[in-house]
């Protein structure tokens, strides 16, 4: 997705094996990414992951090489091997939670997280 575009995941599914480049803005509020493909929020973008809603990482990749804020009382429930990698900046704020349902995942932070 080009910079400046807005992505916005409020429920439903995202899924596949394709790959998701974005380059403006991801705001992840509820919803499922699924699927073998790898969801990338690049260097000059934001992802927020915020609200009351539950979230899924199932499988999926999430990579994070910008600028994140985690806020909410929303899970983001984990299964099947997902990977949620934070190579940029991740700022979590308040008390949030990532719950393994089935198989487990792997958060992984390279970058800087507070």
């Amino acid at each position: 997705m080009a910079g400046g575009t807005t992505f916005d995941l409020s429920g439903g599914t995202l899924t596949g094996a394709g790959n998701l480049q974005v380059n403006g803005a991801l705001n992840w509020t509820a919803g499922t990414q699924s699927g073998t493909g790898n969801t990338t929020v690049g260097a000059n973008a934001t992802l927020a992951i915020s609200g009351a809603g539950t979230k899924t990482l199932d499988v999926r990749k999430l990579t994070n090489l910008g600028n994140a804020t985690w806020t909410g009382t929303g899970a983001i429930n984990v299964s099947n091997g997902m990977q949620f990698t934070n190579a940029g900046t991740l700022d979590v704020q308040g008390t949030v939670s990532m719950t393994d349902v089935a198989s487990g995942g792997l958060f992984r932070n390279t970058g800087t997280l507070t």
